[in-house]
């Protein structure tokens, strides 16, 4: 079992995504807008937005993406956004 309760390949695939954020992102409040206007979308089980797929149709260039723990079983993303910052929380 990996980070955020995900295994196998599933793990594989959210840790080469993670890599991607950059390190020199403000930190952004969960539910604020930061200064660059910058929204924060919360992933799981008992948020609005229950999965990574989800997530990933819903962001836009600069987000932040909270991933709750959890067993993401064949949740499958594909992120085409610049300076997506994906964190688990």
């Amino acid at each position: 079992m990996g980070p955020l309760g995900i295994s196998g390949f599933g793990t594989l695939m959210f840790c080469l995504m993670a890599v991607g954020a950059s390190a020199a992102d403000k930190p952004v409040v969960p539910g604020k807008l930061a200064a660059s206007a910058t929204r924060v979308i919360q992933v799981g089980a008992k948020r609005a937005v229950g999965s990574l797929a989800q997530a990933a149709t819903q962001a836009k260039d600069g987000d932040t993406i909270e991933v709750d723990a959890g067993e993401y079983v064949a949740d499958v993303a594909v992120w085409h956004q610049a300076r997506l910052t994906i964190r688990a929380v």
